[in-house]
C-alpha cells in the first residue's frame, strides 16, 4: 500500500497484510496529519458526483459543469474530489491516461487535473497533453487543466506552457484547490475577454499572418 503525505508529497509504503483499517501519523518531513486507510474502509467524500460505474464514452449534458481527473494515490485522490465537489461539479474520475484520453473524445470538462506519478512527465501524459490542446480554440478556452507534480509551482506559467498545461500545482496545494480553481478560471476569463476586445478594435487585422 502506497501512501502519499497531502502536505509535501512525501511517499511511504506499508504491507498491505499489515495496514490497519484506520490509523493517523505524522509525515517525517513535514509533519503534515496522513491518514492510514485499508482499500476496504477507503471512500470517497459525502455527496460525491463521482460514478465508477460509468463508461468513458458516456455523454453529460452540455450544461454540466464537469470535472475530469485522474491520481493513483488514493488519499490524494479524495482530497481533490472532496474540494471540487465542494464547487459543484459533476466529478468523472479515470482509472489511467487511456481512459482520460477515451473520456476528453466525447465531453467538454471545465476542470482536468492530473496527478503525475513520478518527477517526470511520462509520454502518456505527454500525449495526452496535446490531446487537450488540439481541442477545438472554444474548448480549450473553457477547459482548466492543472498538473499536480512534486516540485510543481502554480506561479510558473513559463513552466506550465512547457507542460501543456495551464496551471502546475504541488500536492500541498490541493487543501486549498477550491480557491485556486475559482481563481485560475477568472483569470482566463479576463485573459480572452481582453484578447477577444483587442481583436474586435483591430478588425482582425493584428491577428493575421502577413
Amino acid at each position: 500500500m502506497d501512501i502519499v503525505c497531502p502536505g509535501c508529497g512525501q511517499r511511504y509504503r506499508i504491507d498491505d497484510e499489515k495496514a490497519p483499517k484506520e490509523a493517523y501519523f505524522k509525515c517525517q518531513k513535514c509533519n503534515e496529519t496522513i491518514r492510514i486507510a485499508s482499500p476496504a474502509t477507503t471512500s470517497q467524500p459525502e455527496n460525491t458526483k463521482t460514478d465508477d460505474a460509468q463508461e468513458d464514452n458516456e455523454i453529460l449534458p452540455s450544461d454540466t459543469m464537469a470535472a475530469l481527473i485522474y491520481a493513483h494515490e488514493p488519499t490524494m485522490k479524495n482530497n481533490i474530489i472532496g474540494q471540487l465537489d465542494r464547487l459543484g461539479y459533476t466529478i468523472r474520475e479515470a482509472d489511467d491516461i487511456r481512459g482520460l484520453r477515451e473520456r476528453l473524445k466525447y465531453n467538454i470538462y471545465q476542470v482536468v487535473i492530473v496527478a503525475a506519478e513520478g518527477t517526470f512527465q511520462g509520454k502518456e501524459e505527454q500525449d495526452f497533453f496535446k490531446d487537450i490542446n488540439s481541442l477545438l480554440p472554444d474548448a480549450r478556452r473553457q477547459t482548466l487543466v492543472i498538473y499536480i507534480l512534486p516540485d510543481g509551482n502554480r506561479l510558473d506559467l513559463l513552466a506550465a506552457f512547457s507542460f501543456g498545461v495551464d496551471l502546475l500545482i504541488r500536492p500541498a496545494d490541493i487543501p486549498g484547490l477550491d480557491k485556486i480553481i475559482q481563481d485560475a478560471h477568472a483569470s482566463k476569463k479576463t485573459t480572452y475577454r481582453i484578447f477577444q476586445e483587442c481583436k474586435t478594435k483591430a478588425g482582425g487585422g493584428l491577428f493575421l499572418a502577413s
